[in-house]
């Protein structure tokens, strides 16, 4: 017990010393932050910005005297990035309590991050994935935000707790709980512990896939299951979709394959 002890300290220490990832988050948020802020009088240029950068999803942007600047009122077509009435007093009320900036969970599965900041008042919401890829750090690294001091204190402290109840515990067998299962009524799915949303097309495509159990599902009959057969998209849609749908049921890329790819065919779900 006291060799996992000394181990434990030892990771705490080397926890203290490695590089911050959220300090590199918050490097390139200011940086976007301050770019936006600048194109405050042209919101134009705020949706170009928008659009060519993949990991900055939506951006709330006000002036000195809190007056909203973007996104705009909206106009007969709705843009991408406006936000619900909901979200919005989230966001506004969220940013009135930052006194420099802040970091919180913008969805329940943790898919988005959102970053506020006192000066300029700007509020972005960011893939946590994309972002983490952008920066070049490895999955799961902004999960949550947590100061490195705080969780090599906690780690140190529990580790020496119950270090000697750990060997012992790590013998015992350990209980399977649900792999992967569909909930339709409620348009989630439940993998592990992780409860995922879904979109009623992902629901369609998952329910295809499910009922095939393990068999392949040719691209054709998943048009048909996910857009019907009065529209036919290219064919990359599928393919876009499919992605978009594995990061959602595998957000920190921990996770085996789920959604197989048999090139040529079409897709099998591999439970």
């Amino acid at each position: 017990m006291a060799i996992l002890c000394m181990l434990c300290l030892m990771g705490a220490g080397i926890l203290l010393v490695l590089p911050d990832p959220w300090a590199k988050a918050e490097r390139r948020a200011a940086q976007d932050a301050a770019a936006l802020a600048d194109l405050i009088a042209t919101p134009d240029k705020i949706s170009w910005r928008l659009i060519d950068d993949v990991p900055l999803l939506r951006a709330m942007v006000w002036d000195a005297d809190g007056a909203r600047h973007y996104p705009p009122p909206q106009g007969m077509a709705p843009l991408p990035y406006e936000f619900s009435d909901e979200a919005e007093r989230q966001l506004v009320s969220f940013q009135a309590t930052v006194d420099a900036v802040a970091w919180a969970p913008f969805d329940t599965a943790g898919r988005q991050l959102l970053y506020c900041g006192a000066v300029p008042a700007v509020c972005l919401v960011y893939d946590r994935v994309l972002l983490e890829e952008a920066l070049g750090l490895r999955a799961g690294a902004l999960a949550a935000k947590q100061s490195k001091g705080s969780l090599a204190i906690l780690l140190a402290a529990l580790s020496c707790l119950f270090g000697g109840y750990g060997l012992w515990l790590g013998q015992r067998p350990k209980e399977a709980g649900p792999a992967f299962k569909i909930v339709p009524e409620r348009h989630i799915a439940i993998r592990d512990t992780l409860e995922i949303s879904l979109t009623p097309r992902d629901l369609k495509l998952l329910s295809i896939l499910q009922d095939r159990d393990g068999a392949v599902v040719t691209k054709d009959e998943l048009y048909d299951a996910g857009w019907g057969r009065d529209y036919m998209p290219n064919s990359r849609s599928l393919d876009q979709h499919i992605i978009n749908l594995r990061r959602k049921l595998d957000p920190d890329k921990s996770r085996p394959v789920l959604i197989e790819t048999v090139h040529g065919v079409g897709y099998r779900l591999v439970n």
